[in-house]
């Protein structure tokens, strides 16, 4: 142990540290205003294909990036893509609102202080990852829901939230003295901030509870999903900057908060995924990862 872990207070930073995140004070990493108008519009049945158009249209950067992605082989399938109303048609409004999220989540929110670069873009990988998976995990339990990506996408946000509340603390500890606080947190903190972005009460009740299966006192199927998403991202996804030559160098890596062994188990069940049923999403799993990481 170092001299400055052996002289950190882990009990009293942590209090700190929450402190300063729900204070006034604090600035959460914002999403974009566009991003909240189109979560509002993917809740509204009678929304028009240009009123999607115009929103967009109004952040140029943000709809080059969403033009970009959506003309991407994962989302057209070989079908050209040229303008923001062809990727509507051709998507929906809800593969569009996710592909929204993702680059303003990959733009504007893990934006790393310094000192943080490696551990956010380790979080920008295994979040990335995670929401794919949660999709894929939806689909192949038959279990579908529109949150599911999203929740995958955001689940670890808070850990985001508390590096840069962290970093803005007069005389931080290093992240690696500080990680184990920051993970008993972080789930906690995911929730405020879907609660600060105003997301869906659904949403923030996952974020704030992912690494369970029981959500305001109920089994949640999205909970579920989110639980062996985030087991297989941490298994399949590359994990950036690790160097097996160096296996003694401190290792900040979001993702491996894994849910405990008996809540995997209860996701399973509640899912109905069985052990040959886990193998064949792993599987599949390998395929969505080489895809999109």
């Amino acid at each position: 142990m170092n001299a400055e872990a052996a002289a950190f207070d882990p009990h009293e930073w942590t209090r700190q540290l929450l402190a300063h995140f729900r204070s006034p004070r604090y600035q959460p990493p914002l999403l974009p205003v566009i991003a909240v108008e189109i979560m509002a519009l993917s809740q509204q049945r009678e929304a028009s294909t240009q009123e999607i158009v115009d929103v967009l249209g109004r952040d140029p950067l943000l709809a080059a990036q969403v033009l970009a992605r959506a003309q991407s082989s994962a989302y057209t399938r070989g079908q050209a893509t040229r303008t923001l109303l062809d990727a509507v048609m051709k998507l929906g409004l809800r593969v569009l609102r996710n592909i929204v999220f993702e680059v303003s989540l990959n733009t504007r929110v893990f934006m790393a202080p310094a000192g943080y670069v490696e551990a956010m873009e380790r979080l920008r990988v295994h979040s990335v990852a995670t929401g794919h998976l949660a999709s894929l995990v939806a689909k192949q339990t038959k279990h579908p829901d529109d949150f599911a990506f999203l929740a995958g996408l955001l689940h670890d946000v808070g850990v985001a939230g508390l590096f840069i509340a962290q970093a803005e603390l007069p005389d931080p500890p290093s992240l690696t003295v500080s990680w184990p606080g920051i993970l008993q947190h972080h789930a906690e903190a995911s929730g405020a901030l879907a609660h600060l972005w105003r997301l869906p009460k659904p949403l923030q009740a996952v974020l704030a509870n992912h690494h369970g299966v029981i959500v305001d006192g109920q089994p949640s199927t999205l909970a579920a999903t989110i639980v062996l998403a985030e087991r297989l991202a941490f298994e399949l996804a590359p994990l950036v900057g690790t160097d097996p030559s160096t296996p003694d160098k401190p290792r900040i890596m979001p993702g491996k908060d894994l849910s405990a062994t008996p809540v995997v188990q209860q996701a399973c069940r509640l899912l109905g995924v069985d052990g040959p049923g886990f193998v064949a999403l792993r599987e599949a799993a390998r395929e969505v990862i080489a895809r999109v990481c």
